[in-house]
């Protein structure tokens, strides 16, 4: 015998279809809700790029601008003259001004001399800073920190490389002769992120 089973009621049809019906909503809110985040990360996404292209594009804009100068002071002496002049927005900057080899990143070519550290310690240029004046280091290539307001200017003393062991002051004078003082002035502000600003400049 074929047992036949009992047709739903028509409230069991409206509960299932109720549970139904709140299965797909919750289904349909979870999607909103994960399509509204994940909408909303791209959002954040995109604005974190425009802001950081936007800081970068004016800090571009901010970048300082020097004028440089060196001309005889007395004996083998020279003044070098660094003013700063502009964009009009910077105020005040610290600087920290060094001296750049005409080779940077040299290295031993032979197992003799120079050796690494020598080449370290030398200054490959015609110039240093006077020993100790502005805060020169033992070497002269770098001085103390220094602020410079727009428009503003200060004047360092140089004087010639002092020749390494291995060659001779003719050589060591020659090699150097008319050729141009490199500079790097690593400037900072409290507002922005730091500048570097390479500078080369000629003894009138």
């Amino acid at each position: 015998m074929i047992l036949q089973a009992d047709p739903p009621s028509w409230p069991d049809v409206l509960s299932a279809v109720s549970t139904f019906a709140a299965a797909i909503a919750a289904g349909g809110a979870w999607w909103a809700a994960s399509k509204s985040n994940s909408t909303a990360e791209k959002s954040n996404e995109l604005a974190d790029i425009v802001k950081t292209i936007e800081q970068r594009r004016w800090h571009s804009e901010l970048h300082p601008h020097f004028e440089v100068r060196c001309v005889p002071e007395h004996g083998d002496r020279v003044e070098l003259r660094i003013q700063l002049l502009r964009p009009l927005a910077l105020d005040k900057l610290t600087i920290r001004a060094s001296i750049r080899d005409d080779w940077p990143d040299r290295a031993p070519v032979t197992a003799g001399e120079p050796t690494q550290e020598q080449i370290d310690t030398t200054i490959w240029g015609p110039y240093r800073f006077a020993d100790s004046a502005d805060g020169a280091n033992k070497i002269g290539r770098i001085v103390a920190p220094f602020e410079l307001a727009m428009g503003d200017g200060r004047p360092f003393s140089l004087t010639p490389t002092m020749y390494p062991r291995w060659t001779t002051p003719e050589i060591w004078a020659d090699r150097y002769k008319g050729t141009r003082i490199r500079l790097a002035l690593h400037c900072t502000h409290p507002d922005y992120a730091p500048w570097v600003v390479h500078e080369e400049v000629s003894v009138d």
